[in-house]
């Protein structure tokens, strides 16, 4: 049953980021289409991904009160049908209300499979578990990028559209068939290894313990999204590469990241959630200043470093809070923190676009990198009660 959630909670995990940045590779499609500006287009992204933050609170309390299987459903049949309807579209203004559907959607999915992998698996487990559902995140980005991109450029952006929603229609089946009858409410889930020393945390503990996680889970999202955004932008800019050549590029950003999260979330089950944090941290904010100088000769390399650590994150932290928040509180948590970073996140490409502006681009890598530090030395000074 374990390695049942585990693949099915992946695949869902996959196919939401790919629903998550399937907007970027089809912008440059839908500019042309319906005739829009570069801030009507942008607006379609922030519209989506604002709606996908915010809709991740209620999503973690619908999971302590409903089940984790619902709401997963719901996000592949939402998310799925908005998307269809995307496809049939030729109002920009259709396109946004979609735009928000979609993100409504794809904002149910986060604090619902996370909570189900972690009820599943014993805490020195549980990094491993997580960090391969972390992995299927990275392989729903890299899909988006090669299998949407790539039938929106050989055929167009409608039918890139239509063939994602049919995967999301196809894993709701799946799902539907393999998970859905067994233990379906959360109090039928295992709860080993979570943290019981945790389970009477005092209001005001809890609440530090989650300002600190606020702090971590917002960082990673703006540094994360900020790259994602960037990264292709800032590659044809300052190494003087080719729209395509920087794209490809980028494209060792998501496929790094397949191993690493798993990789990662395995080394802080032996070595520690805080110690593996510090160190994703303190490499990212080297890889992202060595990006800033320039180097071409160091280009390669430092992606696969940059990629390797961009996306180790997820295992840890997601860990991190399953250890030491309270089972019956578990979902919800997720879900403030869900909410309160993929809000950050929408900010970050737009924040980055702004600083690029009035600066150059260069100073906003600069400032990930800057980021990327300060998460280190927030993670080392989190108080050792809080720490596994």
């Amino acid at each position: 049953m374990n390695r049942r959630v585990l693949v099915l909670a992946s695949a869902s995990h996959c196919v939401n980021h790919m629903f998550f940045e399937s907007l970027g590779p089809l912008l440059p499609f839908l500019i042309v289409t319906l005739d829009l500006t570069h801030g009507q287009a942008g607006w379609l992204g922030f519209v989506y991904y604002v709606v996908y933050g915010l809709s991740s609170y209620p999503s973690g309390r619908w999971s302590d009160r409903y089940g984790r299987r619902i709401l997963i459903m719901l996000f592949l049949v939402i998310a799925s049908s908005a998307t269809t309807l995307m496809a049939f579209s030729s109002s920009y203004t259709y396109l946004v209300f979609l735009c928000g559907l979609a993100g409504f959607g794809g904002g149910l999915y986060h604090p619902a499979g996370t909570a189900l992998v972690s009820a599943h698996f014993e805490k020195i487990e549980t990094g491993k578990a997580l960090g391969a559902h972390a992995s299927g995140g990275s392989i729903g980005v890299l899909l988006a990028f090669v299998v949407v991109g790539g039938i929106a450029s050989h055929w167009n952006w409608r039918i890139a559209l239509i063939s994602l929603s049919f995967l999301g229609f196809a894993l709701a089946i799946c799902f539907k068939l393999l998970l859905w009858n067994s233990d379906r409410h959360p109090q039928n889930e295992k709860q080993e290894g979570l943290a019981s020393e945790n389970e009477n945390i005092s209001s005001r503990g809890l609440i530090r313990l989650l300002l600190y996680m606020l702090f971590i889970y917002g960082t990673v999202m703006f540094i994360w999204k900020g790259a994602y955004t960037w990264i292709p932008t800032y590659l044809k800019e300052t190494y003087n590469l080719s729209s395509g050549m920087a794209i490809m590029f980028s494209v060792i950003l998501p496929s790094i990241g397949v191993f690493s999260n798993y990789l990662m979330g395995r080394f802080s089950d032996y070595y520690g959630r805080k110690r593996s944090l510090v160190l994703v941290f303190a490499f990212l904010a080297l890889a992202f200043f060595l990006l800033f100088l320039g180097k071409r000769p160091l280009l390669i390399p430092l992606l696969v470093l940059m990629g390797f650590f961009l996306n180790s994150f997820s295992g840890i932290i997601n860990a991190y809070v399953g250890d030491v928040i309270p089972f019956k509180l578990l979902a919800r948590a997720f879900g403030i923190l869900f909410a309160f970073s993929f809000c950050i996140g929408a900010l970050a490409s737009y924040l980055m676009g702004l600083i690029s502006d009035v600066s150059s681009l260069s100073m906003s890598m600069l400032l990930l990198g800057i980021i990327s530090l300060a998460g280190a030395i927030v993670s080392i000074i989190i108080p050792r009660k809080f720490t596994v």
